[in-house]
């Protein structure tokens, strides 16, 4: 009886940790259900987080097109303001070319007309005009270039105006490279800024949006690095769970088995009781101890009589 008794403490304390064990793992079934459920939406958000990424990332791209056509165009406008300062020093040297060639050309034609005068006689016809009196005879002036020189000075100032016309075509293709950029740039400011006409002022405002948006990025690249983890998760979890409700389904197998076999254990152990109680109805001791005593007694008196 006390080792039926011992084996039905046993198993009732193994019937404990096996219901023990289910509630743990129904507990636990329960809460990664629960999480399971709050990451349902992961996918649709992980996407839409991917696709404002997507939406920065080409304004990042267009606001950097616009700071790239902002600096071509300074530069051209840089170098037409070259051009346009180059193209003024040489029209004021071709200007003093011009000028030093028609002195020195006036002085060249009236030094011919005073060598012509000089074979005046009156009463004859002048070969130019055909008068016969000659009243002012034209003098023969001193420093007089001579018509090598006229040439020099007039091939100086043709020079110097061939250096003007191409300045003048340099700075004429050089401001239509400018305008034709600026008219692209001010549609392109319309769309990207909503802003119409190029100023100076727009390059802060440009680089402050570029700022702006670099942070939005780097917030978005945060959100997207927390989804990614909480999709994974919800991968997880959507492979244990299957797993946990397998192993709940065996603890609970197993518990609804203890559970039988300690009540036919309890069952035969109080069967057992109920035949020791019998015997013990029909035996002349009430305890095993009285029984001991007599035996110890017959022994004694055997020995005697030996």
């Amino acid at each position: 009886e006390k080792q039926l008794s011992d084996k039905y403490v046993l198993a009732e304390d193994e019937l404990k940790k096996t219901s023990d064990m289910a509630m743990r793992i129904a507990s636990d079934l329960e809460g990664m259900k629960e999480e399971a459920s709050s990451l349902d939406n992961i996918g649709e958000e992980l996407v839409k987080a991917m696709q404002t990424g997507e939406v920065l990332i080409k304004r990042k791209k267009d606001l950097s097109g616009l700071s790239e056509a902002i600096e071509s165009i300074e530069e051209k406008k840089q170098t037409l303001a070259r051009y346009q300062d180059g193209l003024k020093v040489r029209m004021s040297e071709r200007d003093a070319a011009v000028s030093e060639y028609m002195a020195g050309n006036n002085l060249f034609l009236s030094e011919q007309a005073g060598i012509l005068a000089l074979g005046l006689t009156d009463g004859i016809p002048c070969p130019v005009c055909g008068s016969t009196d000659h009243p002012s005879k034209a003098r023969i002036s001193e420093n007089v270039p001579t018509q090598q020189e006229v040439k020099i000075l007039k091939d100086k100032a043709d020079i110097l105006e061939g250096k003007v016309n191409k300045g003048v075509g340099l700075c004429a293709e050089q401001k239509a490279k400018v305008e034709a950029e600026l008219e692209i740039l001010d549609s392109r400011l319309v769309e990207i800024m909503n802003v119409e006409g190029y100023a100076p002022d727009i390059v802060s405002a440009v680089e402050a949006e570029k700022n702006t948006v670099d942070k939005a990025i780097s917030e978005n690249d945060d959100i997207i690095r927390t989804l990614q983890k909480k999709s994974h998760r919800k991968s997880f979890l959507s492979a244990a769970i299957p797993q946990i409700e397998k192993q709940l389904a065996l603890a609970r197998e197993k518990h609804m088995k203890d559970s039988e076999a300690l009540l036919a254990m309890k069952a035969e152990l109080q069967s057992k009781t109920a035949q020791i109680s019998d015997l013990l109805k029909e035996l002349p001791f009430k305890t095993k101890n009285e029984a001991a005593g007599h035996v110890k007694t017959l022994n004694e008196r055997r020995i005697r009589i030996l």
